[in-house]
């Protein structure tokens, strides 16, 4: 019951103001994994403050996975259990990156188009 009143409703808005337009792109796959992994075992404040900070010291994943552990420690020193969340980081990124695992492709919702390059 309820399930066909909210269907009619979206109808009734789509029909006044027609569909929503998505104003921002979607979010790399990539950013989504590592803020993830931040988040465990913090607040929100602090795993988004740590997100922001690693973003803005390394310009690219690929330089994550290359970099020394020490230099990873400093961005993300706001989220929880540090040590294993910088190890997590790391290998996330070098796992992701050696496998060259094509995740970007997810962003077009085509989802069967996306494949492993070798």
């Amino acid at each position: 019951m309820i399930k066909e009143e909210i269907a009619k409703i979206n109808k009734l808005l789509i029909k006044k103001y027609g569909l929503p337009i998505q104003k921002n792109p979607n979010p790399d796959p990539v950013d989504i994994l590592i803020a993830t992994i931040l988040s465990q075992n913090t607040n929100d404040r602090n795993s988004y403050r740590s997100f922001v900070n690693l973003k803005k010291e390394f310009q690219s994943w690929e330089e994550v996975a290359k970099s020394d552990l020490l230099l990873i420690e400093k961005p993300i020193r706001y989220a929880g259990k540090l040590f294993r969340i910088v190890l997590f980081v790391q290998y996330s990124s070098c796992a992701l990156m050696s496998t060259r695992i094509c995740l970007k492709m997810l962003n077009t919702r085509k989802v069967h188009s996306c494949f492993w390059i070798t």
